[in-house]
């Protein structure tokens, strides 16, 4: 084989690599051909992620409506653009939202039970972002007893 089929052959071999990798999610726009094997071994190994999460209000009565926040964030604090978080209640999916600009998400929960629930939003592992699980924070549900007041009048 010549010299000029040997570099047509690597050509290939790296336009196939860089479709790959751009299939996997990897933005391949300023990667040299230099720098593919970090590439893959992030995929051998995964990337970590972080999920945040914050609750509106820890103390609610039955009917409160509830906002969870947070965002999504990789190993080096970038965020995740466009990532599915679900939020669930012990093993039960309630809802599930996408990642914004800025890898920041939103759900409304409205307390459906005197029973606390058992909230939890997560991240199932995507490419070579790793799975990560955010828990909430006890809700504890009070009973509201200003509506008995005007029930007994007599």
């Amino acid at each position: 084989m010549v010299l000029s089929e040997k570099l047509t052959s690597l050509n290939n071999e790296k336009q196939a690599l860089k479709t790959a990798f751009t299939n996997l999610g990897f933005d391949m726009s300023s990667v040299p051909f230099t720098d593919y094997h970090t590439l893959l071994a992030k995929l051998v190994k995964g990337v970590s992620t972080t999920l945040t999460s914050t609750i509106s209000s820890t103390s609610v009565h039955f009917g409160a409506t509830l906002t969870i926040t947070g965002t999504l964030k990789d190993e080096n604090s970038t965020v995740l653009t466009g990532e599915t978080i679900t939020l669930k209640d012990g093993n039960n999916t309630l809802n599930t939202t996408t990642t914004d600009s800025s890898g920041a998400y939103s759900f409304t929960y409205t307390v459906s039970s005197m029973t606390s629930p058992n909230l939890n939003v997560a991240f199932k592992s995507k490419g070579f972002y790793l799975s990560s699980i955010s828990t909430i924070p006890t809700i504890t549900v009070v009973e509201n007893l200003f509506p008995l007041l005007f029930c007994n009048t007599k």
